[in-house]
Parts: C-alpha cells; structure tokens; sequence
C-alpha cells in the first residue's frame, strides 16, 4: 500500500508543507525593486508568481495552505523564479526529487467494456444498414467506417482527407522553412 507522499509522488505532484518550509522564510528578505530601483508596490507573491508565469491565485492557494500538494514542474518554476533551484539537491527537498516521477501523464483514454463495445458495433450496424451518411455526405458502409474503442464512428473518408490535409499543409510550412533558409545564406 502506498503512502499519500508516494502516491503524490508517483503522480508528479509533491506535496506543498516542504516547499513551503523552503520558500516561506524567502519572502520577508525579498525587496523588490525593478530595473530602475524604484520598489515595487506588488507583493512578494505577486512578483514570483508573474517570474515563475504561474498565476498568483495558485501560489497565493499554495501558501495558504489551501493546496495541500503542488505539481512538481510548477514547484520548479517558483523555485527557479526566487533563484532557489539548488535546493532540490538539500534536505527537505532532496528525497522528493529523486522520488518524483516526471513521466507522469493521466490516463486520458476512456475504454469502454466488451459489452459497451458489442452494443456499439450493433447501433453501427442498423446505422450503416439504415444508409446513414457522416457529415460530409460519405456513406456508412462496413469498410468505409472505423470504429473506435470509446463507442464512436467515424468515416475512413473523411479520416483519409483531413490526413492528407495536414500532411499538405506540415509539407507546404516546411517547404517554407527551407526556402527561407536558402534564402539567409
């Protein structure tokens, strides 16, 4: 069974009471001042959290302790953004970047079960054999149709043409980008 800590872990999340631990006792010796040293009237969340291109309103949450764990890229960002980033590598942080797992990408897939499947493939059926048409006005038919796992229909047509579409238009922007490089020379 795991822990919260390493489920968070496993998720690409950490949890926010060690960043915290890190970044708090930071914002009272932060003195902000712009490139013409005047100060800045914004607060020190404010400042981060517009350097880390985070919104305030998901550090403001963090530091409230509204938020009890913190994606780990946004962590990063609000480290690098007060010039803390070697602190990854020391205690309490240091356990937590090892552990994190950075592959982390949700499940976005919805697969539905054999029956859901079956019953799909069946309204497939009295759909093509009724003569339905997609919305370009290709027919249905058991070749010209795909089936996806999450229950829908879609035309191999149309599939085929907005392929054919893209690899067009990626060929004619490429094609582009290599003239406009002879060109530089």
């Amino acid at each position: 069974m795991l822990s919260k800590q390493e489920k968070l872990l496993s998720m690409g999340r950490i949890p926010a009471e060690p960043l915290l631990r890190v970044i708090e006792p930071e914002f009272d010796d932060w003195t902000f001042h712009s490139n013409a040293g005047d100060h800045y009237s914004k607060s020190p969340i404010t400042v981060i959290a517009e350097r880390a291109k985070i919104t305030g309103d998901t550090l403001q949450k963090l530091v409230d302790r509204t938020n009890q764990s913190v994606d780990f890229n946004i962590a990063d960002k609000i480290l690098c953004a007060m010039h803390l980033n070697q602190r990854w590598y020391v205690p309490p942080l240091d356990e937590i970047y090892w552990k994190v797992n950075l592959n982390y990408r949700p499940n976005t897939v919805v697969l539905i079960s054999e029956e859901q499947m079956l019953a799909t493939r069946r309204r497939s059926l009295i759909r093509m054999e009724a003569g339905e048409k997609c919305r370009k006005g290709h027919p249905f038919s058991e070749y010209g149709t795909i089936n996806r796992n999450t229950g829908k229909m879609r035309c191999r047509q149309c599939d085929t043409n907005q392929a054919r579409a893209y690899r067009e238009r990626n060929r004619a922007r490429s094609g582009a980008e290599a003239s406009a490089k002879d060109d530089r020379r």
